[in-house]
């Protein structure tokens, strides 16, 4: 009977071991995928040829994604962008999940009006704890050493179930909840000089909640809009495919009904067209018809920061050609190239014949959750031109700063950055004393808002 259970025990042990793949096996079939990857698909992958050939298979795959990164002659990276992801919605961060207290903040810089290391509320989202707790924009507080946060899709997620910040005036405790999953979007026209201007902030482009753009639209072209603000302050970016949506709503309806192209993909060309096919979060695809939503506009007006990125940028590239854009903010982030998350899984079925069979069923047992953020394109405008990329950023018409500090909400008339696009509606002129100082640093570190264009 011992001698069973033994031989049991000992077939137990052997097949766990067997399906247990070590750190350093994991490590070459992850170099062995993030390697092929590179040498496929990389924008600058004759640039970097040199820095491909010396793939350490015994290092970790990152230290080799960061060692092949494009960089300047001086060293300096180029593309800060592409990068190995154990999960691409970040769950995996926290065990509890994408988790919010419902308000994003930037820290506000040392010296001026400070009397400690303080943040500044820049938005709430309704309905949300710190909307139900009375947190507006403008409120100042301390963020509590021990708390730690992400940043996805433009927003911030956070590793604890509650947690008490110490606001100006009161401590408030809040309980986090799950991320919505709708972007924040906020609407409101204005009447000047007998013309409707329609004004729009949202935090994130998001084609699987197309719908929801989609509805806010609607309001604008059926109240009739003459033109059209773009509130992109805080917009890191999203899906390339929702931006194509939103052109071809903003765009004059006789190149949408030819469809012209709209922008470059590296060679990949995009037209403008009124029939798209997002997918929802469950996978099931809907069909929207934008030919009716077309607003017919003459004027776009973008409100910009050092924050609004990718997406946001793809949109003035590509509309400018066809119609006035107007930039009011500061300088955008100045992210032009874009690229897909490669699922690991996807990579395997893809190279199942030409690799071994050992390292196809490692790579199996290993590759769930595992993607590589690659960039595969630079964008350009309809005539494969894109003046930012050497300015680094979009740079604004007219020089305008983010205020929460004020404490004036998105959307109302008084708050800074709408009140000077609206000035400049109505034809008066602006001007930024030359002794006012920019006091809000950049977004909390995190990790960035990916781009997601599918595989390819």
């Amino acid at each position: 009977m011992k001698k069973i259970f033994r031989e049991i025990l000992l077939t137990v042990v052997c097949l766990l071991s067997a399906c247990t793949v070590s750190e350093t096996e994991q490590n070459r079939i992850v170099n062995i995928f993030a390697k092929d990857l590179f040498e496929s698909y990389y924008l600058w992958k004759d640039e970097v040829k040199d820095s491909l050939a010396l793939w350490n298979f015994n290092d970790t795959p990152q230290n080799n994604i960061d060692r092949c990164r494009y960089r300047n002659p001086d060293g300096s990276i180029i593309d800060q962008h592409s990068s190995l992801l154990s999960d691409v919605d970040a769950y995996s961060l926290y065990p509890s999940g994408m988790l919010t207290f419902g308000f994003d903040f930037c820290h506000l810089e040392d010296g001026r009006d400070s009397t400690y290391k303080e943040c500044v509320v820049t938005k709430v989202y309704p309905g949300g704890p710190a909307d139900q707790a009375g947190i507006r924009r403008g409120d100042r507080f301390q963020i509590p050493d021990e708390l730690q946060y992400v940043e996805r899709h433009g927003r911030l997620a956070y590793d604890k179930d509650s947690c008490t910040f110490r606001m100006e005036n009161r401590n408030v405790k809040l309980f986090a909840v799950p991320e919505p999953e709708d972007p924040l979007i906020i609407q409101k026209i204005f009447n000047i000089s007998g013309r409707k201007v329609g004004y729009m902030f949202f935090d994130s482009f998001d084609y699987s909640k197309a719908g929801n753009y989609y509805d806010a639209f609607k309001t604008f072209k059926e109240s009739g809009v003459d033109d059209m603000i773009l509130d992109l302050r805080y917009n890191l970016g999203g899906h390339a495919d929702l931006a194509d949506m939103i052109a071809s709503i903003l765009a004059p309806e006789e190149y949408v009904d030819y469809m012209y192209p709209f922008i470059y993909r590296g060679e990949e060309k995009i037209q403008l067209r009124v029939l798209f096919w997002p997918e929802d979060r469950d996978g099931k695809e809907m069909e929207y018809n934008v030919d009716y939503l077309n607003l017919g506009i003459k004027n776009l007006y973008l409100i910009y920061t050092g924050n609004s990125a990718s997406a946001s940028e793809y949109l003035c590239v590509g509309l400018r050609p066809y119609m006035n854009v107007t930039v009011i903010g500061d300088k955008s982030y100045g992210k032009f190239v874009g690229g897909p998350e490669f699922p690991m899984s996807d990579f395997l079925e893809a190279r199942k014949d030409s690799l071994s069979r050992k390292v196809y069923r490692q790579g199996k047992r290993i590759s769930d959750g595992k993607f590589l953020y690659l960039m595969t394109f630079k964008y350009t405008d309809c005539n494969k031109e894109n003046p930012y990329i050497s300015t680094g950023g979009i740079i604004p018409d007219y020089k305008v700063y983010d205020k929460p500090y004020e404490r004036y909400q998105l959307g109302d008339e008084q708050e800074s950055m709408l009140s000077a696009t609206l000035d400049i509606i109505k034809g008066k002129e602006i001007s930024i004393p030359d002794s006012e100082e920019k006091i809000l640093a950049k977004r909390p570190d995190g990790l960035y808002n990916f781009e997601m264009v599918g595989w390819k």
